[in-house]
């Protein structure tokens, strides 16, 4: 499996802890890399007021943005240091422009992947990007991983509700999975309005398509019962055992009610660790068309 990955990069240090997560994925699969690093643009009616307002060492936040540009070198020094770690070389960019509008735009230019940081802003940082991660995870048309954590992908947990979008989670799971050499675990919750049977169904389905398309023995873990009131909060509640979690970004199965994709954001904001949304996979839909040809 040989991935498109794009990396962004905005503000502070979370943009180079996405790059290693994305450079270990890049590794793994063989895939190829670019970093696009975004020079966010002050908009006019605000230059006047800001070149006021004193930031740090006595510059303004006007000769910071301003200033960015120049950075390029020492920027693109570093993002080749980080890359040649895991042995890569990847492609730079850098590109003024509103952020989440930059990246959504290069997200369309047939990439498989997206990686994006978030934690660790700073006020000014807060006010200028507000939550780019939030709004790439939600309007992009490919998979996003928001970065959270610099750790090895070791153990994988996939939501399922037994939809098209739980399959397409799973099949692009399954290849990060494989690649990695990472433990996967198969998590489906029937809230108490909702049949257990159901939910232990997902599991299987899930755990049958990992193992006969990837070779991967899933766990499957189905949390089911009276007292299960928030699919949200079941997934966060298992979170912390895990180095990512993989979520698609809508449900449209029987258990439509729980309606996953309401909660993939909600996961992505509350969660310590990694979150993979995914819909509209390259990768699955290639498989798919395979299998309908076959």
């Amino acid at each position: 499996m040989i991935m498109k990955i794009l990396t962004c990069m905005y503000g502070g240090e979370h943009g180079y802890t996405a790059l290693k997560i994305a450079s270990q994925i890049a590794r793994a699969t063989g895939g190829a890399l670019t970093v696009i690093y975004v020079v966010e643009k002050l908009p006019e009616r605000f230059r006047t007021s800001f070149h006021y307002t004193i930031v740090e060492g006595g510059k303004t936040l006007a000769d910071l943005l301003h200033g960015l540009p120049f950075l390029k070198e020492k920027i693109y020094k570093r993002v080749d240091e980080i890359t040649e770690e895991y042995g890569l070389k990847a492609k730079k960019k850098m590109v003024a422009g509103k952020t989440s509008d930059v990246i959504l735009e290069e997200s369309e230019k047939g990439y498989d992947l997206v990686v994006v940081g978030s934690a660790g802003m700073s006020g000014i940082e807060r006010f200028l990007y507000g939550s780019v991660s939030y709004e790439v995870a939600e309007y992009a048309n490919v998979p996003v991983l928001v970065v959270k954590k610099d750790v090895s992908l070791d153990r994988i947990l996939v939501c399922t509700d037994g939809s098209e979008s739980a399959e397409e989670a799973e099949f692009l799971a399954g290849s990060l999975a494989k690649a990695l050499g990472a433990e996967v675990t198969l998590l489906s919750v029937a809230p108490e309005y909702i049949e257990p049977e159901e939910a232990e169904r997902c599991d299987l389905v899930g755990k049958r398509m990992l193992k006969d398309v990837f070779g991967i023995e899933a766990e499957p873990l189905c949390i089911a019962g009276k007292g299960v009131k928030s699919v949200r909060e079941a997934i966060l509640k298992e979170a912390p055992g895990y180095d990512l979690i993989v979520v698609g970004s809508r449900g449209l199965s029987k258990l439509q009610r729980v309606k996953m994709g309401h909660v993939s954001l909600a996961v992505k904001e509350k969660a310590e660790t990694n979150v993979l949304i995914v819909r509209n996979c390259s990768l699955y839909r290639e498989w798919k068309e395979k299998q309908e040809a076959s």
